[in-house]
C-alpha cells in the first residue's frame, strides 16, 4: 500500500501567524483512521497556537526538517 507523508510547516512570514492547519487532536484522528496510508510530521515552532509538546504527547512526530514530506500544509 502507498504511504503518504504530510508535513505541517511552521509559519515563517513576518509577522508570524499562530494558526495551524491541523490541531494535535486532528492529527491523531487522521493517524488512527489511516494507520497504513498516512504519516504526519510537524515542523518545530515556538510561535504556533499549539506547543510542540502537545503534538509529541499524542505521538505525533515533531521534527526540524519536513522536506521529505509528500504534501506540506501551512
Amino acid at each position: 500500500m502507498f504511504m503518504i507523508k504530510i508535513g505541517i510547516i511552521r509559519e515563517d512570514k513576518v509577522p508570524q501567524d499562530t494558526r495551524v492547519p491541523l490541531t494535535p487532536q486532528q492529527c491523531l484522528y487522521l493517524l488512527e483512521e489511516y494507520p497504513d496510508e498516512l504519516q504526519l510530521q510537524v515542523q518545530t515552532s515556538d510561535h504556533r497556537a499549539f506547543k510542540d509538546q502537545e503534538y509529541i504527547d499524542l505521538g505525533i512526530k515533531v521534527v526540524e526538517d519536513v522536506s521529505d514530506s509528500d504534501i506540506l500544509l501551512g
